[in-house]
């Protein structure tokens, strides 16, 4: 039997260096005091559980790199 690693990888610092919005990822984690490594896995799934996690998804949002989540 195979077996499966890494099903659920997380995003490394390397990821985030080859990413093409790099740059939005620096303005956002500036503007809300943050890393711009903890935007970028913000961006790629990670859970957002904070009130201040929301508003850098929000803003994510705003920038075109996520689409909105509506509650149902």
């Amino acid at each position: 039997m195979k077996k499966i690693t890494n099903l659920f990888k997380r995003p490394s610092y390397g990821d985030y260096q080859e990413s093409q919005h790099r740059e939005v990822y620096e303005r956002i984690a500036q503007t809300h005091n943050c890393s711009p490594q903890h935007v970028y896995e913000i961006a790629h799934g990670k859970r957002v559980r904070e009130f201040d996690d929301r508003l850098v998804r929000e803003a994510l949002v705003n920038e075109g790199i996520l689409q909105p989540r509506f509650r149902q």
